[in-house]
Protein backbone atom coordinates (compact mmCIF):
# COMPACT_ATOMS: atom_id res chain seq x y z
CA UNK A 1 0.00 0.00 0.00
CA UNK A 2 1.36 3.53 -0.77
CA UNK A 3 2.12 6.16 1.62
CA UNK A 4 1.04 9.21 1.28
CA UNK A 5 2.59 12.16 2.60
CA UNK A 6 0.14 12.42 5.36
CA UNK A 7 1.41 8.84 6.80
CA UNK A 8 5.04 9.67 6.07
CA UNK A 9 4.32 12.44 9.00
CA UNK A 10 2.88 10.16 10.77
CA UNK A 11 5.79 8.08 10.63
CA UNK A 12 7.85 10.65 11.28
CA UNK A 13 6.54 11.54 14.16
CA UNK A 14 6.26 8.11 15.74
CA UNK A 15 9.62 7.97 14.74
CA UNK A 16 10.23 10.95 16.65
CA UNK A 17 8.84 9.99 19.75
CA UNK A 18 10.26 6.79 19.85
CA UNK A 19 14.05 8.56 19.60
CA UNK A 20 12.28 10.45 22.42
CA UNK A 21 11.28 7.70 24.47
CA UNK A 22 14.82 5.83 24.07
CA UNK A 23 16.90 9.06 25.23
CA UNK A 24 14.55 9.11 28.30
CA UNK A 25 15.56 5.04 28.79
CA UNK A 26 18.85 5.72 28.03
CA UNK A 27 19.56 8.34 30.95
CA UNK A 28 17.05 6.85 33.52
CA UNK A 29 19.67 3.86 33.04
CA UNK A 30 22.78 5.79 32.99
CA UNK A 31 23.94 5.41 29.23
CA UNK A 32 24.98 8.89 27.83
CA UNK A 33 22.71 10.65 25.43
CA UNK A 34 23.12 9.98 21.71
CA UNK A 35 25.14 12.98 19.60
CA UNK A 36 24.42 13.02 16.22
CA UNK A 37 27.05 13.62 13.53
CA UNK A 38 26.42 17.45 13.16
CA UNK A 39 27.48 17.67 17.29
CA UNK A 40 29.96 15.49 17.11
CA UNK A 41 31.77 17.69 14.74
CA UNK A 42 31.04 20.88 16.52
CA UNK A 43 32.38 19.56 19.01
CA UNK A 44 35.45 18.01 17.55
CA UNK A 45 36.01 21.62 15.42
CA UNK A 46 35.63 22.98 19.34
CA UNK A 47 38.50 21.14 20.88
CA UNK A 48 40.66 21.00 17.61
CA UNK A 49 40.55 25.12 18.20
CA UNK A 50 40.98 24.98 21.95
CA UNK A 51 43.96 22.96 21.02
CA UNK A 52 45.87 25.60 19.33
CA UNK A 53 48.67 27.18 20.71
CA UNK A 54 47.66 31.34 21.48
CA UNK A 55 50.13 33.91 19.85
CA UNK A 56 52.88 35.04 21.80
CA UNK A 57 51.89 38.36 24.30
CA UNK A 58 53.95 41.51 23.01
CA UNK A 59 55.42 42.86 26.10
CA UNK A 60 54.78 46.67 26.56
CA UNK A 61 57.49 48.32 28.45
CA UNK A 62 55.14 50.51 30.77
CA UNK A 63 57.50 52.89 33.40
CA UNK A 64 60.72 53.50 34.49
CA UNK A 65 61.25 54.38 37.63
CA UNK A 66 63.95 55.32 40.19
CA UNK A 67 64.96 55.30 43.81
CA UNK A 68 67.82 57.32 45.12
CA UNK A 69 69.34 55.53 48.21
CA UNK A 70 72.44 56.34 50.51
CA UNK A 71 74.43 53.34 48.86
CA UNK A 72 72.78 52.46 45.63
CA UNK A 73 70.27 53.79 43.19
CA UNK A 74 67.44 51.24 42.05
CA UNK A 75 65.91 51.68 38.89
CA UNK A 76 63.13 49.15 37.96
CA UNK A 77 61.40 48.65 34.56
CA UNK A 78 57.68 47.31 34.54
CA UNK A 79 56.37 45.09 31.38
CA UNK A 80 52.96 44.30 31.08
CA UNK A 81 54.04 40.71 30.46
CA UNK A 82 57.23 38.79 31.21
CA UNK A 83 59.97 39.31 28.26
CA UNK A 84 63.50 37.97 28.19
CA UNK A 85 66.13 40.22 29.54
CA UNK A 86 69.66 39.79 29.99
CA UNK A 87 72.93 42.77 31.30
CA UNK A 88 75.30 43.74 29.38
CA UNK A 89 78.41 45.75 31.05
CA UNK A 90 80.82 48.11 28.55
CA UNK A 91 83.22 48.89 31.83
CA UNK A 92 85.38 50.71 29.14
CA UNK A 93 82.99 53.88 28.96
CA UNK A 94 81.39 53.31 32.10
CA UNK A 95 78.18 52.30 30.99
CA UNK A 96 75.87 49.13 30.66
CA UNK A 97 73.06 48.16 28.40
CA UNK A 98 69.66 46.52 30.08
CA UNK A 99 68.64 44.24 26.92
CA UNK A 100 65.58 43.32 27.12
CA UNK A 101 63.90 41.11 23.99
CA UNK A 102 60.71 41.69 21.84
CA UNK A 103 59.38 44.49 23.89
CA UNK A 104 57.43 47.49 22.25
CA UNK A 105 57.69 50.75 24.47
CA UNK A 106 54.40 52.44 25.74
CA UNK A 107 53.55 55.64 24.13
CA UNK A 108 53.92 56.58 27.71
CA UNK A 109 56.92 55.64 28.59
CA UNK A 110 59.24 58.44 30.04
CA UNK A 111 63.09 57.73 30.65
CA UNK A 112 63.07 59.65 34.00
CA UNK A 113 65.98 62.34 34.39
CA UNK A 114 68.68 61.16 36.79
CA UNK A 115 71.91 62.58 38.08
CA UNK A 116 72.29 61.49 41.40
CA UNK A 117 76.00 60.54 42.15
CA UNK A 118 75.36 56.77 41.37
CA UNK A 119 73.55 57.49 38.19
CA UNK A 120 74.57 60.04 35.72
CA UNK A 121 71.98 59.87 32.58
CA UNK A 122 69.53 56.71 30.93
CA UNK A 123 69.18 56.16 27.39
CA UNK A 124 66.26 54.39 25.62
CA UNK A 125 67.16 52.87 22.51
CA UNK A 126 64.95 51.01 20.07
CA UNK A 127 67.26 47.90 18.38
CA UNK A 128 66.92 45.00 16.61
CA UNK A 129 66.60 42.86 19.19
CA UNK A 130 63.80 44.65 21.10
CA UNK A 131 64.57 47.70 23.68
CA UNK A 132 67.99 48.81 25.22
CA UNK A 133 68.00 50.64 28.13
CA UNK A 134 71.85 52.42 28.01
CA UNK A 135 72.48 53.61 31.75
CA UNK A 136 75.67 56.07 32.08
CA UNK A 137 77.51 56.39 35.22
CA UNK A 138 80.14 58.82 37.13
CA UNK A 139 82.28 55.88 37.13
CA UNK A 140 82.22 51.87 36.49
CA UNK A 141 80.61 50.09 38.77
CA UNK A 142 79.60 46.69 38.43
CA UNK A 143 75.23 46.79 38.36
CA UNK A 144 73.17 43.96 40.35
CA UNK A 145 69.92 42.85 37.82
CA UNK A 146 67.43 40.58 38.72
CA UNK A 147 63.87 39.83 38.18
CA UNK A 148 62.88 36.52 38.91
CA UNK A 149 65.83 34.28 38.08
CA UNK A 150 69.11 36.83 38.62
CA UNK A 151 71.02 38.50 35.89
CA UNK A 152 69.41 36.54 33.26
CA UNK A 153 65.94 35.39 33.00
CA UNK A 154 62.26 35.89 32.15
CA UNK A 155 60.44 38.55 34.06
CA UNK A 156 57.50 40.91 34.17
CA UNK A 157 59.69 43.28 36.09
CA UNK A 158 63.36 44.11 36.20
CA UNK A 159 65.48 45.44 38.44
CA UNK A 160 68.82 47.46 38.87
CA UNK A 161 70.83 48.51 41.68
CA UNK A 162 74.05 50.54 40.87
CA UNK A 163 76.25 50.62 43.85
CA UNK A 164 77.13 54.59 44.67
CA UNK A 165 80.79 55.69 44.72
CA UNK A 166 82.65 56.17 48.37
CA UNK A 167 81.16 53.37 50.17
CA UNK A 168 84.65 52.95 51.73
CA UNK A 169 84.20 56.34 52.97
CA UNK A 170 80.45 55.96 54.08
CA UNK A 171 81.26 52.78 56.30
CA UNK A 172 84.28 54.85 58.28
CA UNK A 173 81.83 57.76 58.95
CA UNK A 174 79.62 55.25 60.72
CA UNK A 175 82.08 53.28 62.61
CA UNK A 176 82.79 56.74 64.10
CA UNK A 177 79.26 57.75 64.96
CA UNK A 178 79.01 54.22 66.55
CA UNK A 179 82.55 54.44 68.60
CA UNK A 180 81.07 58.26 69.23
CA UNK A 181 77.63 57.22 70.85
CA UNK A 182 79.96 54.12 72.35
CA UNK A 183 81.80 57.19 74.20
CA UNK A 184 79.17 59.41 75.30
CA UNK A 185 76.78 56.51 77.34
CA UNK A 186 73.53 57.47 75.38
CA UNK A 187 70.77 54.86 74.81
CA UNK A 188 70.50 54.38 71.44
CA UNK A 189 67.15 53.83 70.00
CA UNK A 190 67.02 52.48 66.24
CA UNK A 191 63.68 53.89 64.80
CA UNK A 192 62.64 51.83 61.17
CA UNK A 193 60.30 53.35 58.83
CA UNK A 194 58.53 49.80 56.95
CA UNK A 195 58.93 49.71 53.23
CA UNK A 196 60.29 52.67 51.14
CA UNK A 197 61.05 52.76 47.45
CA UNK A 198 58.87 50.22 44.95
CA UNK A 199 57.98 48.41 48.12
CA UNK A 200 54.94 50.80 49.13
CA UNK A 201 52.91 48.56 51.60
CA UNK A 202 49.69 48.57 51.88
CA UNK A 203 47.81 51.11 50.35
CA UNK A 204 44.58 52.85 51.16
CA UNK A 205 41.24 53.79 49.46
CA UNK A 206 42.59 57.21 48.75
CA UNK A 207 45.99 55.76 47.47
CA UNK A 208 47.96 56.66 51.19
CA UNK A 209 51.01 54.76 50.73
CA UNK A 210 51.83 52.63 54.08
CA UNK A 211 55.65 53.90 53.51
CA UNK A 212 54.89 57.34 53.15
CA UNK A 213 53.15 57.49 56.25
CA UNK A 214 55.36 55.11 57.90
CA UNK A 215 58.30 57.46 57.37
CA UNK A 216 55.83 60.53 58.48
CA UNK A 217 55.72 59.34 61.90
CA UNK A 218 59.34 57.42 62.36
CA UNK A 219 60.46 61.07 61.42
CA UNK A 220 58.09 62.39 64.32
CA UNK A 221 59.01 59.61 66.69
CA UNK A 222 62.81 60.76 66.28
CA UNK A 223 61.97 64.00 67.12
CA UNK A 224 60.30 63.18 70.32
CA UNK A 225 62.73 60.88 71.42
CA UNK A 226 65.55 63.02 70.84
CA UNK A 227 63.93 65.44 73.12
CA UNK A 228 65.23 63.06 76.08
CA UNK A 229 68.57 64.48 77.39
CA UNK A 230 70.72 61.22 76.80
CA UNK A 231 68.73 59.49 74.22
CA UNK A 232 69.91 59.32 70.12
CA UNK A 233 67.76 57.96 67.37
CA UNK A 234 69.03 55.82 64.25
CA UNK A 235 66.88 56.11 61.40
CA UNK A 236 66.99 52.69 59.15
CA UNK A 237 65.79 55.09 56.19
CA UNK A 238 65.71 58.56 55.81
CA UNK A 239 64.14 58.72 52.27
CA UNK A 240 61.93 56.84 49.76
CA UNK A 241 64.15 53.97 49.59
CA UNK A 242 64.05 49.79 50.58
CA UNK A 243 66.26 48.01 52.27
CA UNK A 244 66.31 44.33 53.07
CA UNK A 245 64.26 43.38 56.01
CA UNK A 246 67.88 41.58 57.82
CA UNK A 247 69.46 44.73 56.90
CA UNK A 248 67.52 47.17 58.98
CA UNK A 249 67.87 44.88 62.13
CA UNK A 250 71.33 44.77 61.64
CA UNK A 251 71.42 48.04 62.01
CA UNK A 252 70.77 48.47 65.14
CA UNK A 253 72.75 45.41 66.30
CA UNK A 254 75.81 47.72 64.37
CA UNK A 255 75.00 50.34 67.33
CA UNK A 256 74.45 47.87 70.17
CA UNK A 257 70.79 49.78 70.23
CA UNK A 258 68.90 49.85 73.55
CA UNK A 259 65.46 49.22 71.17
CA UNK A 260 64.96 48.62 67.83
CA UNK A 261 61.01 49.93 67.11
CA UNK A 262 59.45 49.29 63.18
CA UNK A 263 56.82 51.68 62.29
CA UNK A 264 54.02 49.72 60.04
CA UNK A 265 50.64 50.66 58.84
CA UNK A 266 47.83 47.70 59.57
CA UNK A 267 45.35 46.41 56.68
CA UNK A 268 42.97 43.96 56.52
CA UNK A 269 41.02 42.11 53.65
CA UNK A 270 37.64 44.48 54.52
CA UNK A 271 37.42 47.92 55.53
CA UNK A 272 36.06 47.41 58.90
CA UNK A 273 39.86 46.82 60.49
CA UNK A 274 40.48 49.15 63.28
CA UNK A 275 42.82 49.97 66.29
CA UNK A 276 46.97 49.57 67.09
CA UNK A 277 48.67 46.81 68.22
CA UNK A 278 52.20 46.11 69.07
CA UNK A 279 54.14 42.66 68.19
CA UNK A 280 57.45 41.16 69.77
CA UNK A 281 59.12 38.15 67.90
CA UNK A 282 57.60 34.95 68.05
CA UNK A 283 60.27 31.70 67.46
CA UNK A 284 57.69 29.06 66.59
CA UNK A 285 53.68 30.18 65.52
CA UNK A 286 52.17 33.64 65.99
CA UNK A 287 49.15 34.54 68.25
CA UNK A 288 46.52 34.24 65.56
CA UNK A 289 45.91 33.50 62.37
CA UNK A 290 45.77 36.94 61.24
CA UNK A 291 49.14 37.59 62.89
CA UNK A 292 50.28 35.31 60.91
CA UNK A 293 48.93 36.33 57.50
CA UNK A 294 49.93 39.72 58.58
CA UNK A 295 54.04 38.41 59.08
CA UNK A 296 53.63 36.19 55.98
CA UNK A 297 52.56 39.53 53.86
CA UNK A 298 55.45 41.94 55.35
CA UNK A 299 58.29 38.91 54.90
CA UNK A 300 57.28 38.34 51.60
CA UNK A 301 57.80 42.17 50.51
CA UNK A 302 61.65 41.48 50.57
CA UNK A 303 61.49 39.66 47.57
CA UNK A 304 61.18 42.94 46.52
CA UNK A 305 63.82 44.30 48.28
CA UNK A 306 66.51 41.54 48.29
CA UNK A 307 65.78 40.01 45.36
CA UNK A 308 67.12 36.30 44.65
CA UNK A 309 70.18 35.10 46.23
CA UNK A 310 72.15 32.76 47.77
CA UNK A 311 70.84 32.59 51.10
CA UNK A 312 71.92 30.96 54.50
CA UNK A 313 69.45 31.20 56.95
CA UNK A 314 71.93 31.71 59.72
CA UNK A 315 69.07 33.68 62.05
CA UNK A 316 68.25 29.88 62.40
CA UNK A 317 71.49 28.08 62.24
CA UNK A 318 72.33 28.23 65.63
CA UNK A 319 72.09 32.00 66.93
CA UNK A 320 68.77 32.59 66.88
CA UNK A 321 67.89 29.46 68.79
CA UNK A 322 69.68 30.54 71.31
CA UNK A 323 67.54 33.49 71.71
CA UNK A 324 65.47 31.30 73.72
CA UNK A 325 67.90 30.86 76.38
CA UNK A 326 68.81 34.90 76.11
CA UNK A 327 66.28 37.54 77.89
CA UNK A 328 65.92 39.53 74.82
CA UNK A 329 62.80 38.29 74.01
CA UNK A 330 61.49 38.75 77.84
CA UNK A 331 62.97 42.62 76.55
CA UNK A 332 60.78 42.85 73.84
CA UNK A 333 58.03 41.74 75.12
CA UNK A 334 57.90 44.38 78.03
CA UNK A 335 59.04 47.11 75.26
CA UNK A 336 55.81 45.93 73.70
CA UNK A 337 53.70 46.51 76.61
CA UNK A 338 55.12 49.46 77.62
CA UNK A 339 54.40 51.28 73.88
CA UNK A 340 51.22 49.88 73.84
CA UNK A 341 50.12 51.13 77.40
CA UNK A 342 50.64 54.81 75.85
CA UNK A 343 48.97 53.66 73.08
CA UNK A 344 46.16 53.40 74.91
CA UNK A 345 46.50 56.15 77.33
CA UNK A 346 46.09 58.10 74.08
CA UNK A 347 42.55 56.98 73.61
CA UNK A 348 42.62 58.14 69.24
CA UNK A 349 42.19 54.50 68.46
CA UNK A 350 41.19 51.25 70.08
CA UNK A 351 43.72 48.43 71.20
CA UNK A 352 44.22 45.19 69.34
CA UNK A 353 46.87 43.90 72.21
CA UNK A 354 50.49 43.08 72.50
CA UNK A 355 50.89 40.13 70.17
CA UNK A 356 54.08 37.76 68.58
CA UNK A 357 54.36 36.69 65.23
CA UNK A 358 57.52 35.83 63.33
CA UNK A 359 58.47 38.94 61.43
CA UNK A 360 61.52 38.99 59.76
CA UNK A 361 62.98 42.41 60.91
CA UNK A 362 62.78 41.41 64.30
CA UNK A 363 64.85 38.09 64.49
CA UNK A 364 67.90 40.44 66.03
CA UNK A 365 69.11 37.92 68.40
CA UNK A 366 70.85 40.69 70.68
CA UNK A 367 68.65 43.68 70.21
CA UNK A 368 64.84 44.01 71.68
CA UNK A 369 62.57 44.44 69.10
CA UNK A 370 58.99 45.68 68.09
CA UNK A 371 56.61 46.55 65.46
CA UNK A 372 54.27 49.21 65.81
CA UNK A 373 51.09 48.77 63.69
CA UNK A 374 49.68 52.27 64.05
CA UNK A 375 46.57 51.76 62.48
CA UNK A 376 44.49 50.38 59.56
CA UNK A 377 45.55 52.52 56.42
CA UNK A 378 42.65 50.53 54.14
CA UNK A 379 39.69 51.49 56.94
CA UNK A 380 38.75 55.04 55.27
CA UNK A 381 38.21 56.71 58.50
CA UNK A 382 41.95 55.94 60.14
CA UNK A 383 43.37 56.79 56.64
CA UNK A 384 42.70 60.11 57.09
CA UNK A 385 43.82 60.39 60.73
CA UNK A 386 47.20 58.83 59.37
CA UNK A 387 47.40 61.26 56.43
CA UNK A 388 46.55 64.21 59.44
CA UNK A 389 50.33 65.68 60.16
CA UNK A 390 48.64 66.37 63.85
CA UNK A 391 47.71 62.66 64.36
CA UNK A 392 51.30 61.55 62.76
CA UNK A 393 52.73 63.64 65.68
CA UNK A 394 50.65 62.34 68.71
CA UNK A 395 50.91 58.74 67.45
CA UNK A 396 54.66 59.47 67.49
CA UNK A 397 54.48 61.22 70.90
CA UNK A 398 52.84 57.93 72.73
CA UNK A 399 55.12 55.53 71.19
CA UNK A 400 58.04 57.51 71.81
CA UNK A 401 56.48 57.97 76.22
CA UNK A 402 56.11 53.83 75.71
CA UNK A 403 59.92 53.22 74.89
CA UNK A 404 60.76 56.07 77.36
CA UNK A 405 59.20 54.08 80.34
CA UNK A 406 61.35 51.08 78.83
CA UNK A 407 64.50 52.87 79.10
CA UNK A 408 63.88 53.71 82.45
CA UNK A 409 63.78 50.18 83.68
CA UNK A 410 65.93 48.53 81.75
CA UNK A 411 69.42 48.28 82.08
CA UNK A 412 71.53 50.19 79.78
CA UNK A 413 73.18 48.19 77.49
CA UNK A 414 77.37 47.90 77.84
CA UNK A 415 78.51 48.17 74.41
CA UNK A 416 82.10 47.97 73.08
CA UNK A 417 82.15 44.30 72.92
CA UNK A 418 80.78 42.06 69.90
CA UNK A 419 77.25 41.37 71.93
CA UNK A 420 75.06 43.04 73.31
CA UNK A 421 73.49 40.42 75.36
CA UNK A 422 72.08 41.32 78.55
Amino acid sequence: MPHGPATRARHGRSAAAGLVVIALLAGALGFPPAVTDAEAAKKKKKTTAAKKPAAPVTPVAQTIRSYTGPDATRLVLDLSAPATYRLQPNPDDATFDLVIERPVASPSLAVPHIDDGAVKSITMIDALEGLRLRVHLPAWAAPRVFGLEGETGVAPRIVVDVSRPGQAERDQAERARVASLTASGHRVIVVDPGHGGEAVGAVGPKRTQEKTIALAIARELEKELEKNPGVTVVLTRNGDYDLPLRDRYRVAERYQADAFVSIHMNSARGRNGSGSEVYFLSLASASDEASKSLADLENAADKISAGPAERVDDDLVGILFDLKQTEVLQQSSLLAEAVLTRIEDGRNLPSRGVKQAPFAVLKSPIVPAVLVECAFINNPTEERLLRDPEFQREMAKMIARGVVDYLGKAPPVVRGRTSSMR
